[in-house]
């Protein structure tokens, strides 16, 4: 490809197509699917599932050769909702079936349908997890310290104020408590910690200069430079200890791919994430490890007291962790729970799912 809008085929496998170049991507699409279903025996029982773009799904959706079936899929933040309203409504009209990955995009479709007044496209819509569940039960009740896994990306920074006022105040009443803060891009790293040395400033009621004398970062290891303030401690400034040990026990973890999530997952013994759109390979990990969540927004990954709780509100957050972690009985719950779940996220039952939505006929 040369540039976007003119592409040149590589003259060792010219055969495959029949230009030299195209002027833009749309056309070669165009023609390998054309091609492909131009020569299919059973056009009527083929199925092509567009994944939801907006350069492209006018092309897919109008093809000269139509399969049986066009199945729309929605996945993450790969579609703008907002500017492609009356460009949603046509597409879903075109398609004979529309897939989203989470219930907070099921129900911002469903919104949108119901606000352009075409309730019919209503019945088109499913929703299918997109990841699937490996089961690999944690073993964080081996260990003394309870670790907390917190999701902050989709926090605005007043909530998440609150949200670390409220973990610092656990993890003062109770030393065993760790927290793992979860740094999905390289970059957000230093203003992670920036967050963490606000709440220490607000929670110890102190500048933010004094925090960060006791938080030194070491540039080149990345590590806490605080042992030396241990050593040389005389015991006149207890507030000073306190703080040194409290930011021993948070740690930012670098998340880069699902297998980060999974190895991280091991001792973990709750999953926090009060987001309104909570992380989803992070819940169904959730489950696959036995661990139970805290959410504020429904899902069906987390079922209220069963393996996690759905809060009402922020107030409800401290009384929430001491639920999961004073004693086992109501994690070992979570985890009983988590097992049974476990089956509906497996490969096999969500490529069931598919088929049952496509009304194909298996044993």
């Amino acid at each position: 490809m040369s540039n976007l809008e003119n592409i040149i085929v590589n003259p060792m496998i010219k055969n495959r197509f029949k230009y030299d170049n195209y002027s833009s991507l749309n056309e070669l699409i165009k023609e390998m699917i054309e091609n492909h279903f131009g020569y299919s025996d059973e056009l009527e029982n083929s199925v092509l599932v567009v994944a939801s773009n907006s350069k492209y799904n006018q092309l897919l959706l109008n093809l000269e050769n139509r399969p049986g079936q066009i199945v729309l899929s929605f996945f993450r933040n790969r579609y703008n909702y907002a500017e492609n309203k009356q460009e949603l409504i046509n597409v879903l009209s075109v398609a004979d079936l529309t897939i989203v990955d989470t219930q907070w995009q099921l129900n911002k479709i469903k919104n949108l349908i119901v606000e352009e007044g075409n309730h019919a496209l209503l019945s088109k819509l499913q929703h299918v997890p997109p990841y699937d569940a490996r089961f690999q039960l944690g073993n964080s009740q081996q260990y003394k310290e309870l670790k907390i896994f917190l999701f902050i990306q989709q926090l605005p920074p007043s909530k998440l104020d609150n949200v670390l006022n409220i973990l610092l105040n656990s993890m003062i009443e109770n030393q065993l408590i760790y927290l793992d803060i979860a740094c999905i891009e390289e970059n957000e790293v230093a203003k992670i910690e920036n967050y963490i040395t606000t709440a220490f400033a607000k929670y110890f009621n102190v500048n933010q200069s004094i925090i960060l004398k006791y938080m030194q970062i070491n540039d080149q290891t990345d590590e806490n430079k605080i042992d030396k303030y241990i050593t040389n401690y005389s015991g006149e400034d207890e507030q000073q200890k306190t703080i040194i040990d409290l930011y021993k026990r948070i740690n930012i973890k670098q998340i880069r791919t699902e297998n980060d999530i999974i190895q991280t997952f091991k001792n973990t013994r709750l999953i926090i994430d009060v987001s309104d759109k909570p992380n989803i390979y992070a819940q169904i990990g959730g489950i696959s490890a036995g661990i139970p969540q805290i959410n504020l927004t429904e899902s069906p990954y987390v079922v209220n007291k069963q393996n996690g709780l759905i809060i009402n509100n922020l107030s409800e957050l401290k009384e929430s962790i001491e639920y999961y972690l004073n004693g086992l009985r109501h994690w070992n719950e979570a985890l009983v729970y988590s097992v049974q779940k476990i089956s509906q996220y497996t490969n096999g039952s969500i490529i069931t799912k598919w088929k049952s939505i496509l009304g194909e006929k298996y044993e």
